[in-house]
């Protein structure tokens, strides 16, 4: 099977993650795409992450029981921080039987030089870019398999929501249903 790998910090999971990973499901030639809820970026401030087990419990809400969605647990038991190199070679060994494609906004693709091992990911793993806001991903490398997804852009971010809902506000609409009743639930984002 051909499998997406949609890896990230998910705090939380928002509908435009949900919309971007079922685009590329059924535009790009994936089988099935695999969300790995990333410990922590080695490229991003740890400061005010959510607890991963209550970004893991809001992933497996979004996915519900879409078929096509899967929770993948490999990165969260690689050395913090994790590398999605690691992570690929991990699913690459565990599961030689599939085709593995990280799935990246445009926005990682612009720092894509700053990633550990970020050649070796281009070159043995394809690649799948899709729009940000203000973001240009027209450079494409010498070396690798990288495809840019004609997906929608989505004006939306996990950073809105934790301000908002950190301020009260209710945004049932901008994340998949449940989501919002946990994050008050479990006082997150306050």
């Amino acid at each position: 099977m051909n499998i997406g790998i949609f890896s990230g910090s998910f705090d939380p999971i928002h509908v435009g993650h949900m919309i971007i990973a079922e685009h590329i499901c059924e535009f790009a030639g994936m089988d099935e795409i695999w969300f790995s809820v990333s410990p922590r970026n080695p490229l991003k401030s740890a400061e005010g992450l959510s607890d991963i087990k209550h970004r893991v419990a809001m992933l497996k809400m979004a996915i519900g029981n879409d078929t096509r969605m899967k929770y993948c647990d490999v990165e969260t038991k690689l050395p913090v921080p994790s590398y999605t190199a690691d992570m690929l070679d991990v699913l690459k060994a565990e599961y030689p039987q599939h085709s593995f494609s990280l799935i990246i906004g445009g926005d990682n693709w612009n720092i894509f030089d700053k990633w550990y091992r970020h050649e070796y990911i281009a070159e043995n793993f394809g690649l799948l870019v899709f729009p940000r806001p203000g973001c240009k991903t027209n450079t494409i490398p010498e070396n690798g398999k990288v495809t840019f997804c004609d997906a929608p852009e989505m004006e939306i971010s996990s950073t809105y929501i934790r301000k908002y809902a950190g301020m009260g506000r209710r945004l049932n609409y901008c994340v998949p249903p449940g989501v919002m009743d946990y994050i008050i639930d479990n006082g997150l984002y306050r």
